[in-house]
């Protein structure tokens, strides 16, 4: 009983004293630290940034753009936050509020909207000076989206990402792999992700002689045709069956009958493309197909003027 007293007294005063000097690290490294200044070990040399993209999420892919959840991942050093573990009570590494350090300005530059997704915003601060920030986002990015071959289509949308004031000679942006991130993406239930490849960028223009680089991820979706068409085709050729129907009734059977059996499948089939996009090859069927059941109603009602 009393060693185990012994040793929670032990435990809680081990406790005090990495919390007493983590308290004087902090003030110690934030003493004359400005986050307003770019860290850098030589004045000419750029801040290397080694990014990271997690794909976690596709939420929506139409005309406003690609929405998805995503982590960012951005490592680098800053000097002037590094300590000798000794003096600390043997601290390796602390947790801050990202708003105390400096930061990259890194932007999605092809954004359209942006929403931070934690509560917190804190960066892992280890004694060697690196810095570990993880930022969660809600994004949406513009995509050009090819719907010619819907629902048979595949989608390429680049999602680039670079500094938004600081060019080459200032950050230097890498990439910490050659594709995004997606072991722990959600299986989409509309797409099918085929893969994320990532590409470094390094432009130069002509009015100036520094390089300004991006870093380029091409998320490439192919549709699930398989849902659209067992919901809206099988409704379609029912249908254009009960407009052949029709067609085919004994002369017996009432007139009427006809025209209502083709003005039902011609309203059917006007539902069947209420989730269709215009520019699609097969909304251009269906108009061809809605066109023909109105001439089989237009023929029917000739026929039946003529005969009674």
């Amino acid at each position: 009983m009393i060693s185990a007293l012994l040793c929670l007294l032990a435990a809680r005063s081990s406790m005090a004293d990495i919390m007493a000097a983590e308290s004087r690290l902090v003030d110690n490294l934030f003493q004359n630290y400005n986050s307003q200044v770019r860290p850098q070990r030589e004045v000419e040399k750029p801040t290397d940034i080694n990014f990271g993209f997690t794909l976690q999420d596709i939420k929506k892919l139409d005309h406003s753009g690609l929405s998805m959840i995503a982590w960012l991942n951005l490592r680098w050093e800053d000097p002037r936050l590094q300590w000798n573990r000794s003096e600390y009570n043997n601290i390796e590494s602390i947790r801050l509020n990202s708003d105390m350090i400096w930061l990259p300005d890194i932007e999605l530059y092809n954004v359209v909207e942006t929403t931070f997704l934690s509560r917190s915003n804190q960066i892992v601060l280890t004694f060697d000076g690196s810095i570990i920030w993880v930022p969660p986002y809600r994004l949406t990015a513009t995509c050009k989206v090819d719907l010619t071959w819907f629902p048979y289509d595949q989608q390429k949308c680049a999602v680039k990402f670079g500094s938004w004031t600081h060019d080459g000679f200032q950050l230097n942006l890498t990439l910490q792999e050659q594709n995004a991130d997606l072991g722990t993406f959600v299986i989409n239930e509309e797409f099918e992700l085929i893969g994320a490849p990532a590409k470094r960028n390094e432009i130069f223009y002509e009015c100036c002689p520094e390089p300004y680089i991006d870093l380029t991820y091409q998320i490439m979706l192919k549709r699930r045709s398989t849902p659209f068409m067992m919901k809206n085709m099988a409704s379609s050729i029912l249908c254009y069956s009960l407009a052949l129907a029709a067609l085919v009734l004994p002369s017996h059977h009432a007139p009427t009958a006809k025209i209502l059996v083709i003005l039902f499948a011609l309203a059917c089939s006007g539902a069947s493309t209420k989730d269709i996009p215009d520019k699609s090859i097969l909304m251009s069927f269906l108009q061809t197909q809605a066109g023909m059941m109105l001439f089989m109603l237009f023929t029917t009602i000739c026929i039946v003027s003529i005969c009674v």
